[in-house]
């Protein structure tokens, strides 16, 4: 699999989200609602179907994953969802291995993203609990897939 040209990609680009949503108050509003009602339920549709080869399911949450993820700004977690989309329609089954790895993790970096956004947004302190943008699973089959996301 070829490496994600994530080089240039942000996490969240809330300013680009804003503009493309015309203002800020609908774009907060997308992101509260994308994080206590999508985000997580889509990743846990996602992780129950891979193991099961249920592609199908993989390929429609990701689908809709990019969908949103491209409003809100999300360029990372478009790209993989883009990527994981054309190969389950190549039927690269060995690709989407790999990628699913890389998937589940920046999904989890975007929902921390997108809490710290919505907590500055409202003056709240941003809990550092949350999984670190540093600690890349470095699974030997995951390499070429990973390749794109070391910094």
């Amino acid at each position: 699999m070829e490496p994600l040209p994530f080089k240039d990609l942000k996490y969240l680009d809330s300013v680009g989200g804003i503009a493309r949503l015309g203002d800020k108050g609908t774009y907060i509003e997308l992101a509260e609602t994308f994080d206590k009602d999508s985000l997580q339920p889509a990743m846990t549709e996602i992780m129950k179907a891979f193991p099961k080869n249920d592609f199908v399911t993989v390929r429609a949450q990701s689908h809709a994953l990019k969908g949103i993820c491209s409003y809100l700004g999300a360029e990372r977690a478009v790209l993989v969802c883009e990527r994981m989309h054309k190969l389950i329609d190549e039927k690269k089954i060995a690709e989407i291995g790999q990628l699913y790895a890389v998937m589940i993790y920046e999904l989890t970096l975007l929902k921390k993203e997108l809490r710290r956004y919505l907590c500055k947004e409202k003056g709240k302190a941003f809990a550092e609990s949350e999984p670190s943008d540093k600690k890349i699973p470095e699974d030997p089959k995951y390499a070429y897939a990973l390749n794109g996301l070391k910094k």
